[in-house]
Parts: C-alpha cells; structure tokens; sequence
C-alpha cells in the first residue's frame, strides 16, 4: 500500500507547506493552487497521479519530495481510492488547521465587516481596508506590499466556487486565508496583532446582536 503512517505523514506535509511558504510566504499557497487548477485540464477540481507530480515539478516541489514521497502523499489523501486529489483539499491538508481562539478571532474580524450578517463581504471592501504594510510577508521582505494585495485578489478569486459569487468573499473563504498566515506565526496574541493591524479593525466592533445570533446559529450545527 501507498498510505504511509500518520508520522510519515506530517513529516511530508510539513516539509511541503515549508517548501511552499519558505520561497512566497503566504502567496505561497495561492501560486501553488494556481498551477494545480492550470494543470487540471477538464475543470474537474481533482488532479490525478500524473498532473499532480507534474503541477508539483512546475512549483518545485519535486526538488523537496521525491516522486515516490509525492506518491505516498498523493495516495494518502486519496482516501476513497478514486485516483484523483481534490485541489481545495490538498491546500487545506498543507496548513494547519485554525481552531479556538484563532478562529474566533478571525469569525470576529469578519463578523466586523460582515454587517448585514449575509456572509458576504465584497472583496472590493476588503481590498481597501487591506493594510498590506502590517502583513508578515511584508515585515518579513518576502514580498512587497502592493504583491501582497495582489495575491491576497488572486487567493479569493481562484478560491471562489461559484462565479455568480465573483468579487465577494464568504466566512470559509477569509478563514481559509487567514487559516494559511496563522501557520506561519506561533504566538497566537501576535496573530491577533497582525489580523488587527491588517484588516484595519482597531476602531470596529461587530454589532452585539449579530454577534450573539451567529454563535446561537454556529452552536446549533
């Protein structure tokens, strides 16, 4: 069997979001993303063996993890053994997953610009709002602040399923983004700090009804 151990595993997830993130930073991911959707020849959403090593050569991957790593990666989260990987999925598997007090933060920052409560912010709002100069990318001069707004556009437009909802960004779409930046920082109250700074957020507070009738809403999922 190609399925490696749950060990194995996080050491080639982890080796491959470093691989990702240590050349691009966050816009790591949405490039990657990118190549994988071009590489996807039918609009399927799922890659299979040979795209997926062949997007990975393309990004450089390869030069990380070998084909019979890639392999073992591929088949892994081929759970269902159809022979092809989702594209969302694989992105979210290479991050780690925001839980607690991070994603509460992050459903708070969005609960502020979300005001009509309809989960649906336009992503022209959250462009103007968008302090690139606060973004660890910047601070970190792996990219410029105008390349991070740029990739932050690129991250929810190739993230959008749906083309009647082209130019807004949802809940599940802004988590996935900040879900990506939050990997990269240990210290969850410099996180806050960041998400803050970034989404200008410092004199907003969501309105307290809203807020209560979201958590009732998510309480009841």
């Amino acid at each position: 069997s190609e399925v490696v151990s749950e060990s194995t595993f996080a050491d080639l997830k982890r080796r491959a979001f470093d691989a990702v993130v240590g050349r691009f930073g966050t816009a790591g991911l949405t490039q990657l993303l990118g190549i994988f959707k071009k590489v996807d020849d039918d609009n399927s959403g799922d890659l299979s063996f040979t795209e997926f090593v062949y997007a990975c050569e393309l990004y450089g991957l390869i030069d990380v993890l070998s084909e019979a790593e890639l392999k073992s990666l591929f088949h892994t989260l081929d759970i269902d053994n159809s022979g092809g990987l989702d594209i969302a999925e694989f992105a979210s598997m290479l991050r780690e997953d925001i839980e607690g007090a991070r994603k509460q933060l992050v459903r708070n920052a969005y609960n502020c610009l979300d005001v009509t409560g309809e989960n649906s912010v336009s992503l022209e709002e959250i462009y103007d709002r968008f302090n690139a100069s606060a973004h660890p990318d910047v601070l970190s001069n792996i990219r410029s602040e105008r390349q991070v707004k740029s990739d932050m556009t690129t991250f929810f437009d190739i993230s959008c399923m749906d083309d009647k909802m082209r130019g807004k960004v949802n809940f599940e779409q802004f988590l996935e983004y900040w879900a990506t930046v939050s990997s990269m920082i240990s210290d969850t109250e410099k996180f806050t700090t960041i998400i803050t700074n970034v989404m200008n957020l410092k004199d907003l507070q969501a309105p307290p009804a809203l807020v209560v009738a979201k958590k009732t809403a998510e309480g009841k999922g």
